[in-house]
């Protein structure tokens, strides 16, 4: 890893570029932070509220806006919301929390691997204008939107 130590810092960039508006807004509000996520879609909504219901015990999550036909058998098995729900579970974290550690990783991970693929493809091994093309290609995957 030690060959890779400009990658891990960008990594590290991506991670906190990537969680910035929510922790700002929390260390803004301070005390009056309520653990609301700043989501960006309304998917995201919906996700939440699957993985609240499998906290809560309905283990189908199957309508999550409504009390009606929560035990039901729903089209596709929540296996992300419980991937969500384990690690809340498992670190005694508010989901909020784990969303926010998820948003961290997911993009960082993401970085990394895109920095190894293009660095195995260009098999350039030692040079630094070698490492900088892989760096500038993970952070166009990234960051690029």
């Amino acid at each position: 890893m030690s060959r890779h130590y400009l990658a891990i810092v960008f990594a590290v960039i991506v991670g906190f570029i990537s969680i910035a508006p929510q922790v700002l807004a929390i260390f803004s509000l301070g005390g009056e932070y309520k653990g609301i996520n700043l989501l960006y879609i309304n998917d995201e909504t919906y996700y939440l509220a699957r993985m609240r219901d499998v906290l809560d015990g309905h283990g189908w999550a199957s309508s999550p806006f409504i009390y009606e036909h929560k035990n039901q058998r729903p089209l596709m098995y929540p296996s992300g919301e419980y991937i969500y729900a384990f690690g809340s579970i498992l670190f005694r974290l508010p989901l909020a929390n784990v969303l926010i550690v998820n948003k961290f990783l997911f993009p960082a991970v993401l970085f990394f691997l895109v920095y190894l693929l293009i660095s195995r493809l260009t098999n350039e091994s030692g040079t630094i204008s070698h490492k900088i093309n892989a760096v500038a290609g993970g952070l166009f995957v990234t960051l690029g939107y």
